[in-house]
Parts: C-alpha cells; structure tokens; sequence
C-alpha cells in the first residue's frame, strides 16, 4: 500500500536522491529543497515518489519536481491529486505546471496556458521571444510569477516547455 503525506525534514535525503536521477537527466529543475514545500509517497516505509508545491503568489502555486519510483502504476496521478487537494486546502486558486510532457497534466484536468514565464523572462531580458496568442490574465499572471526564476534557468535559451494551469473551483477554496 502506498500512503502520501507532507514532507519532513528526515525526508529530504531520500527526495534529494529521487530527484538526483531526473535532474542529470534534465526532466527535472534543480532545486532548492524545503521540506514544507513537498508531499511524499511511500511503500513499506520507503520513499518511492515526491512533488513539490512552491508558492508563486498570493493565488497561484506551482506543482514541480514529480518523481515516481514506480513508473505506470498511477502514483504521478496521486501525488497530482493529492497536491491539488492541498493546494485547495491551503486556500489557492489556481496550480501551475511547467513541464515537457502537458498530456499527462491534461489527463488531470490541466489547461494549455497561452503564455509561458519563460516568455516572459526573455522578454525581460531582451532576448528573442515567441509572441503568446491572446494569452489570458490567469497566464500571464502564472507567467509573470513564475518567470524570475526562469531568468536564472541556464536553459532559458531553449526552454520549450509548457505551463498548464487548473483553476480550483470556488467550492473547494478555503479562507481563513
């Protein structure tokens, strides 16, 4: 049985090595890694999965760094899952994902933005940039957010990937 749970500080090794792999690979940003950001999966006390929720604004969060030690059993849905249910619960009105493989967000209700921050961040620096086609204030406030950091990505320069965005419904959303 797997079961999913906040992070905690014990936790970070074995997500450092979860990630390890991905990031060589350059599925995954590197990061810094706060504990209070991520929510675990395990399988007889081991980590087998992690993901990463990191605030962009008052109303937007970022679902990032989605490793799974058990490809094509369902686990990446889960922990989507389980983070959509803590943003919600954390009061957000929108999650964010920037990533190279938008089918797997879609399947979970995700969107295609019209933007992207890495947009935005070229065209903070001056660098060549594709238009966005009639992008939506949702996208660019994601975009916008998210793009201080894609301004220091070393890949900025031939960064492709897709920001998808769901927006939680009304019903869900806690304030305190």
């Amino acid at each position: 049985m797997i079961a999913i749970r906040p992070a905690t500080t014990g936790d970070v090794p074995a997500i450092e090595a979860l990630l390890a792999p991905e990031i060589a690979r350059g599925t995954v940003l590197p990061r810094d890694l706060d504990p209070e950001d991520f929510l675990v999966a395990l399988s007889d006390h081991r980590l087998v999965g992690a993901v990463a929720l990191t605030r962009q604004s008052p109303r937007i969060v970022e679902l990032g760094s989605l490793v799974s030690d058990l490809p094509g059993r369902g686990l990446g849905r889960r922990l989507v899952e389980a983070s959509i249910a803590r943003a919600s619960t954390d009061g957000y009105e929108v999650v964010m994902a920037l990533t190279g493989i938008p089918d797997f967000f879609q399947a979970s209700a995700f969107r295609v933005a019209s933007h992207a921050p890495w947009i935005t961040a070229r065209q903070q620096l001056a660098m060549p940039h594709p238009l966005p086609l009639a992008p939506t204030n949702e996208a660019v406030e994601a975009a916008a957010a998210k793009s201080t950091t894609c301004r220091s990505c070393p890949r900025l320069g031939t960064c492709t990937q897709v920001l998808l965005l769901r927006t939680l419904p009304v019903a869900w959303r806690q304030r305190a």
